[in-house]
């Protein structure tokens, strides 16, 4: 039995846009759904989002994105809610992850630790790669070996 490998898309790539379109365009003839779009800010999103999987799994989010979209035009909440299913972790205080990526961190006037928004980061990242700590890694852009001495140095984990 043969393997196909797809290699995972790189942040930034046009190539991802250009895929996205092309599962559209499919999928919108399979599920009669000829006015369906991506928004502005979708198509941002995509271009902006981090792909750790591959050509596969934007397939998949795409065609999920074309089905419970509620509208024509299909959002990034369409987008992000087919990546995570779970509700997004709670942010730590003073933080707030918007729907293209951007953190945006305004301190407060008592200040946040560094080490508590560290902390919520590795648990965010852990509880959504399901504990796989080489995908929360991944997830992080640190090494495997750089985020489990910061588990440890957060006493994480069991």
């Amino acid at each position: 039995m043969s393997r196909f490998h797809f290699p995972p898309f790189e942040r930034g790539g046009g190539d991802i846009l250009l895929r996205a379109r092309h599962f559209l365009e499919i999928y919108r003839k399979r599920y009669d759904k000829a006015g369906c779009v991506f928004s502005e800010a979708a198509e941002r999103w995509m271009m902006n989002n981090v792909w750790p999987g591959n050509v596969r799994e934007l397939r998949n989010i795409v065609e999920r994105a074309v089905l419970l979209s509620p509208g024509d035009k299909i959002q990034v909440k369409d987008l992000a809610i087919v990546q995570s299913e779970s509700e997004p972790p709670e942010s730590p205080p003073g933080t707030e992850i918007t729907g293209l990526g951007e953190i945006k961190i305004s301190l407060p006037p008592w200040g946040i630790a560094l080490e508590d928004v560290e902390r919520k980061l590795i648990e965010a990242a852990i509880d959504q790669a399901d504990g796989n700590i080489s995908r929360a890694a991944q997830l992080l852009h640190l090494s495997r070996d750089t985020l489990r001495y910061r588990i440890k140095k957060h006493r994480l984990g069991g």
